[in-house]
């Protein structure tokens, strides 16, 4: 009996002996480079960056090792060139991110996770808004159940369908800050939940957040989706004269069918569902509209229904999708459903993957946009190759 209590405690101190040891560096290096980080923005110096970025990885790697670690590296490369009409946005996407993991293994389920991410548009200013240092919890019971808490990548964690986030939030958002939880309730049955805090309040940033969660239901072939998110846009402290709180977000519902392995084809998937709009400003005048209210705006609920569908063998891959409704009214979306007055868009995308490897993807498509009477076009150039050890 002693003997187990003995261990139990040994094993603790052992525990929290490598959480010292891992957290000790990371945190006196996020310190270190938050004040670099201050004097740069002061001096303006853009050759400190790399500095920061190097010191800090030295810093975490020469004492994670001193502990049971694994690591996850990435790049991804990004071209997505639109070439549109209005109400559509023409403009080009041309960037470069690299992310560096490393983790501290607590035992079969636990870590603790901590790197940097940097990215780069190509033609913008390297500035210190381009370096995201990452720091998170993260369960993996390896059967039925994830849970995140901290900074960390969106890919791996959250996958939002684009009319509710769209590439270009994507792009500009590619960390989370808060939370995220994924279990397996049933068989076959998905829950989702998540929180992601994109404003510390401030005399000049407004206090704001997303939030949602998804329920995914599969059988067989068929499957179920359904996924809720809310943007809640706050005020800044002290509040701006005659500004008012927003909510803006949605609801949508999707079923289908997923065939994978067919002689004919690798993967066929075909859908249909509907996307509902929650929209509102708190003050007495809606934004977007102009139109004035006594009282507080009421809840804008744009609704509407889609087709998709998607096929792919060997390397190509044709994609296609047809929104008919009322004008979707989603801030975060894809602009085709960010109050761009459409109430028909649709899509076909021809598109190449070459490297079918675990650890690398490359795929090269050419997308037409069809609405009012238009034909829009878009290019797009994916590269992703990430290498992992352990499971992260």
């Amino acid at each position: 009996m002693w003997e187990a209590e003995i261990k139990d405690h040994m094993e603790l101190a052992n525990t929290t002996k490598k959480l010292v040891i891992f957290l000790t560096p990371l945190f006196a290096a996020a310190t270190f480079a938050q004040n670099i980080i201050f004097e740069v923005k002061k001096t303006i110096s853009s050759r400190v960056y790399p500095k920061i970025f190097l010191l800090y990885l030295a810093i975490t790697a020469a004492y994670a090792t001193a502990a049971p670690v694994d690591y996850r590296v990435s790049f991804d490369g990004v071209l997505d060139n639109r070439e549109y009409h209005s109400p559509l946005t023409d403009q080009t996407f041309f960037l470069a991110r690299g992310e560096l993991e490393l983790g501290l293994v607590l035992d079969e389920y636990h870590k603790i996770r901590g790197g940097v991410a940097y990215t780069q548009e190509f033609g913008a200013l390297e500035t210190v808004d381009n370096l995201h240092l990452l720091l998170y919890y993260h369960y993996d019971n390896g059967k039925n159940a994830q849970f995140r808490f901290g900074a960390f990548p969106r890919v791996g964690a959250l996958g939002l369908p684009v009319w509710f986030f769209g590439d270009e939030a994507a792009y500009n958002r590619p960390i989370i800050h808060g939370a995220a939880v994924e279990f397996g309730a049933l068989d076959g049955v998905t829950l989702g939940a998540w929180v992601d805090w994109t404003g510390r309040q401030t005399a000049v940033v407004n206090e704001a957040f997303l939030f949602g969660y998804n329920v995914e239901l599969n059988h067989g072939m068929a499957f179920f989706r359904h996924d809720f998110i809310m943007y809640h846009l706050a005020h800044t402290r002290p509040a701006r004269p005659n500004s008012a709180v927003r909510d803006n977000g949605g609801v949508s519902v999707e079923a289908g069918f997923l065939l994978d392995g067919n002689a004919y084809f690798d993967a066929l998937l075909l859908s249909a569902g509907g996307i509902i709009s929650l929209d509102r400003d708190r003050g007495g005048r809606d934004w977007y509209t102009g139109i004035e209210y006594l009282n507080i705006a009421p809840w804008h609920t744009p609704i509407g229904g889609f087709l998709n569908g998607e096929i792919s063998k060997s390397l190509f891959v044709v994609k296609g999708f047809f929104y008919k409704g009322e004008p979707q009214r989603l801030y975060w979306a894809d602009d085709a459903f960010s109050y761009s007055g459409l109430e028909s868009y649709g899509w076909l995308d021809l598109g190449i993957r070459f490297n079918k490897k675990d650890y690398i993807k490359t795929e090269l498509s050419q997308k037409f946009h069809l609405y009012n009477n238009k034909i829009g076009f878009s290019q797009h150039f994916l590269l992703r190759v990430e290498l992992r050890k352990g499971k992260v």
